[in-house]
């Protein structure tokens, strides 16, 4: 996805990896944050800062398209069979306008060391896409007790 030209780019890969074939999978698309569906069809916005989450097959038709409030910066699909769709969106308001929220969502955040991004992915998995927790042999115990 090339957010600034509004446009998916698809190719080929070879059993070794390496990308061939480059071409242009669908234009006038929306923001990133997209997800590919098991029939092949990309949900995303169907473009920029439209009030929407569609299904995008190649070439750019839409073949389903929800009215959303407000735009939608990404979606996932998730829930025991894959078939749930999770859209990310922002209220950009009637105060804040585009540019302040852009201004907003846009500012550097800082991360706890020592690994709040994995944990953060690990709920995800868990609770939004439904993946079996990792063993936890310490789930009964006390903090107290935890070995470290």
């Amino acid at each position: 996805m090339s957010s600034h030209v509004s446009r998916l780019t698809a190719f080929d890969i070879a059993a070794d990896g390496t990308l061939s074939n480059r071409r242009v999978w669908a234009d006038g698309v929306g923001p990133d944050g997209i997800c590919l569906d098991a029939e092949g069809c990309i949900w995303a916005s169907s473009g920029a800062m439209i009030n929407d989450c569609a299904r995008i097959r190649e070439g750019g038709q839409v073949a389903e398209k929800f009215e959303l409030d407000r735009p939608c910066f990404a979606a996932m699909l998730g829930g025991p069979d894959r078939r749930s769709l999770f859209m990310l969106t922002a209220d950009t308001g009637e105060w804040g306008t585009y540019a302040w929220a852009a201004h907003v969502l846009g500012a550097p955040g800082y991360r706890i060391a020592g690994g709040s991004d994995e944990i953060q992915r690990n709920i995800i998995a868990e609770r939004v896409l439904g993946l079996p927790a990792e063993p936890r042999v310490d789930r009964d115990l006390p903090w107290r007790d935890v070995p470290r």
